[in-house]
């Protein structure tokens, strides 16, 4: 997947010249993460593990989306997860449901952020609805939803 990921990017400056791979769907510190991974196991990063998850998942890195997937967990707070379900809201199924789980269980802190009014405004009426239905079945059960499992 890798390689076939980066067919698309590929060009030849010229025979005598080196060669030159664009990847312009990426930060270039994101994508020298990718690499950096690959080619050492290296799993410690300095940019937003939601990005290392794209670029994992696009070029087939499964421990590497794991990795990021935990620390996208671990860097929640009210008004981030509202960005992320809009900006990174193709995720795994499994990390949506926890960023809806964790926007359900911080819904009174969350709809006081910036982060609300853009996921109100940029969401896509699935999104919303998927979690007013979450947050709709905490109000109706005795000391609210189970966090979902993600590992």
């Amino acid at each position: 997947m890798f390689a076939s990921g980066l067919r698309e990017s590929y060009t030849e400056s010229g025979s005598s010249q080196r060669t030159v791979i664009r990847v312009p769907d990426f930060d270039p510190m994101v994508f020298e993460t990718l690499l950096r991974y690959l080619y050492s196991g290296q799993t410690k990063f300095d940019v937003d593990p939601a990005d290392v998850f794209l670029v994992a998942d696009k070029y087939d890195a499964p421990l590497l989306v794991g990795v990021a997937e935990l620390r996208i967990v671990q860097s929640l707070n009210p008004d981030r997860v509202c960005r992320l379900l809009v900006t990174h809201g193709h995720m795994s199924s499994e990390l949506r449901e926890v960023l809806v789980w964790y926007l359900v269980s911080h819904f009174e802190e969350a709809r006081e952020t910036e982060g609300f009014g853009f996921m109100l405004e940029s969401a896509k009426s699935s999104l919303i609805k998927e979690v007013m239905v979450e947050l709709n079945g905490k109000r109706g059960s005795k000391g609210g939803g189970k966090r979902p499992r993600l590992f």
